[in-house]
């Protein structure tokens, strides 16, 4: 485990950005674990937790859930998913975000 802290400015969130691949760096390069960040995260070996969260508010939440499926190898088929959760007669433009948060982010599902 490795905590990675800075004060303001010091490049702590573009770091974590490079070992995630978000960002690529302008000279040098990245390595995680002796292997490309690529590598590493498509290897499992590599996990984040930020400061701050929540979930995607411009996705949906069937959108939110296949999302999630496509991390992990054994999962059920996400209408299998939604309708175990009850979550099948949402409406298609409801977002993960914030309850009765539609995805235009207008606050109106």
């Amino acid at each position: 485990m490795v905590a990675l802290l800075g004060t303001d400015g010091a490049g702590t969130t573009t770091t974590i950005d490079m070992v995630l691949e978000l960002v690529r760096p302008d000279a040098s390069s990245v390595a995680v674990l002796g292997t490309s960040p690529h590598h590493a995260i498509a290897e499992g070996r590599v996990a984040v937790v930020m400061q701050t969260g929540g979930l995607l508010k411009a996705l949906t939440v069937g959108d939110t859930v296949e999302l999630t499926t496509d991390l992990f190898t054994d999962t059920g088929p996400v209408p299998e998913v939604l309708e175990r959760a009850g979550l099948t007669g949402s409406p298609a433009g409801v977002s993960a975000g914030a309850p009765g948060e539609s995805s235009s982010g207008s606050g109106s599902p």
